[in-house]
């Protein structure tokens, strides 16, 4: 599992790896953590690796967490967000954009591992889906998020996903 982590305090994201490595050698879970100081870094590298988790500080310099998470929910990216931040102000807007939940800086670890075992429940299960190319890069879609499906000599090439046309690669299709 490709989790990101971006916060602009280095000891916040010291910890919050520290804690995500712990909560997978607990479960036995494998994770890749990718580490950012900002939200640009990340949506550029969310277009590259597709990560299947992002735990996000608000208040960054720049473009805030909130704006980096607008920005993926604009780019039709359907990744689950945890915001991990120090103020409450941004916790009405955090459901704008759909975000998993909302974390109080200092971490709790308890609280932590506890939204990641409910993440891990809700998306781990069998569950289809494919990578899909986009003009942002990849995504992960899941088949019950599929409008419908365009074929074309055998092939797919376009899928509508909640208004959203994409461009299909069949030889990323993978079973979870």
């Amino acid at each position: 599992m490709k989790i990101a982590i971006c916060d602009d305090e280095l000891p916040y994201l010291e910890e919050t790896e520290r804690l995500l490595k712990q909560w997978a050698d607990q479960r036995g879970v494998d994770i890749t953590l990718y580490r950012f100081t900002n939200g640009d870094d990340l949506i550029l590298a969310h277009q590259t690796y597709c990560m299947d988790l992002v735990i996000l500080d608000i208040i960054m310099p720049l473009l805030n967490g909130m704006d980096t998470a607008r920005e993926l929910r604009h780019d039709h990216q359907s990744v689950p967000i945890i915001f991990l931040t120090s103020s409450r102000e941004y916790a009405v807007d955090s459901y704008e954009v759909k975000a998993l939940n909302y974390l109080i800086k200092p971490i709790e670890a308890d609280r932590l591992f506890d939204v990641l075992d409910d993440f891990w429940e809700t998306t781990h299960t069998a569950r289809e889906f494919f990578a899909a190319q986009t003009d942002t890069g990849f995504c992960r879609i899941t088949l019950e998020d599929v409008d419908y499906l365009e074929l074309s000599r055998k092939l797919c090439s376009q899928i509508r996903q909640k208004g959203m046309r994409i461009v299909y690669d069949p030889a990323m299709t993978e079973k979870i």
